[in-house]
């Protein structure tokens, strides 16, 4: 039998719960507990942002922030008596998907809350320095986007927006809110799947639904303007970072490849970039040097088989990986790519990372720990083209990255959760040391 087929049953069962992915109610806002709120006006009130943190959700439901090194723990839900900045969490409750915004300020996460038959959805937002949560959405509709995920939620680089995706009475909906004012949150767009990017500057979103790709402004009466109307066999699309061009896999002359269009109305037609086969993902370098595509070359089987770097002109291509491998992440500075290779004997994945300068590779490259992933880290990795642009495993200066499972082979264990549940790793990419810093199923590094 093969020792691939419990892994790819796996993959091929989340793409398909997970097609969706990938009604606003008013604010609601959670009263602090009174003895919380003097406790924390009395002590000094931190006025800089948090930064080189990891927030992690621990196997109980609980969200905790630590350093990369295991020291600072803190908790910021769960029993008040655990720390200054926690919020009490009822019994049955859980959190999920904590997202940082780009500044460190503030983090985002998805709450299940049970009062009676049902769970009740909510988006809430922790404001990192007072500890202070607010609600910024409430469901409508009882229901998740995605097994173990009630909700996308990624921020616009400005800080103060946050979008997310949503099921309401009218299908899966991209929202955005606007934190810094009253109004509630704006339903921008509509459709199944659905995966989207926001501009560097937070003025414009590029939108992926259907065989649809456009780029629109992030309000519900927002002009758009379409960029493709064959837009195929592909999840996210890219916005170059001067946000001028956005890359979209598709057909275009009779040719499947990747393409670049014109964000701009009035722009020239698309362009192909390069041919490819398959399914792709791809992203662009932090200074939009080159585009990292990855390519599914067989039929029916839910991993990519090659890494490829192309120039921004297309005028050069360059192989970086050819080996089975389900995800890849730029480092922030652009001088490294971490990918999540699949190791078919052992039944694990390991983690790698490659040199990369001039959209060349530019050394050997290092494979540093094996691991087997917990379901949330799973389904990041499944969907790791639009995660990656939400949440990062890559420490902010490069050095390290933050995984959630069990070291080794999966061994009999099911999604990365031994007897004692997920464990927080992180890598050092220059030695390859994993330190396990925590128990839990889902962490991520600060963007800053």
């Amino acid at each position: 039998m093969n020792r691939l087929a419990p892994l790819m049953t796996a993959m091929a069962v989340l793409v398909a719960i997970v097609g969706l992915f990938g009604c606003g109610q008013p604010e609601t806002r959670e009263e602090p507990d009174p003895g919380l709120v003097s406790s924390v006006e009395k002590d000094m009130e931190r006025e800089t942002p948090m930064v080189n943190r990891i927030a992690y959700i621990d196997n109980s439901g609980d969200l905790l922030l630590v350093n990369p090194d295991s020291t600072g723990e803190e908790r910021l839900t769960g029993n008040v008596r655990a720390g200054l900045l926690s919020q009490p969490l009822a019994q049955g409750d859980s959190y999920s998907w904590p997202t940082w915004s780009a500044d460190g300020s503030r983090i985002a996460v998805s709450r299940v809350s049970f009062s009676g038959d049902a769970p009740g959805l909510s988006v809430q937002v922790f404001n990192v320095a007072t500890g202070r949560m607010t609600a910024a959405y409430e469901n409508e509709l009882q229901a998740p986007v995605a097994d173990g995920a009630p909700h996308y939620l990624y921020w616009a680089p400005d800080n103060r927006r946050l979008s997310f995706l949503a099921p309401t009475p009218e299908g899966l909906t991209l929202f955005v809110r606007d934190l810094e004012s009253d109004e509630e949150p704006g339903a921008v767009a509509v459709g199944a799947p659905l995966y989207y990017h926001w501009s560097a500057d937070s003025g414009r979103l590029a939108v992926h639904s259907g065989d649809r790709v456009v780029v629109q402004e992030p309000t519900p009466e927002g002009e758009e303007t379409r960029v493709a109307v064959d837009a195929i066999a592909f999840r996210t699309p890219a916005l170059s970072p001067t946000g001028s061009q956005v890359a979209f896999a598709g057909i275009g002359g009779g040719r499947s490849g990747v393409f670049l269009g014109s964000a701009a109305s009035g722009g020239p037609p698309p362009q192909m970039l390069m041919e490819s086969e398959g399914i792709t993902a791809f992203s662009w370098a932090p200074d939009g040097s080159a585009l990292a595509v990855a390519e599914q070359l067989r039929v029916n089987v839910p991993v990519f088989d090659r890494l490829s770097l192309v120039s921004a002109d297309g005028s050069e291509t360059a192989t970086l990986v050819e080996e089975q491998l389900v995800a890849f992440f730029w480092s922030p500075q652009g001088d490294q790519i971490a990918w999540i290779g699949i190791e078919p004997l052992s039944r694990s994945m390991e983690l790698s990372v490659s040199p990369v300068e001039g959209g060349q590779a530019a050394g050997e490259a290092r494979h540093l720990f094996s691991f087997s992933p917990t379901g949330e880290m799973f389904a990041l990795l499944s969907f790791f083209d639009q995660y990656a642009y939400s949440h990062s495993l890559w420490a902010p200066d490069g050095t390290a990255l933050v995984v959630t499972g069990t070291d080794g082979a999966e061994s009999g264990r099911r999604n990365g959760s031994g007897p004692h549940g997920g464990q927080v790793y992180v890598v050092d990419v220059s030695t390859g040391n994993a330190e396990r810093i925590a128990s839990g199923k889902l962490a991520v590094w600060s963007w800053n």
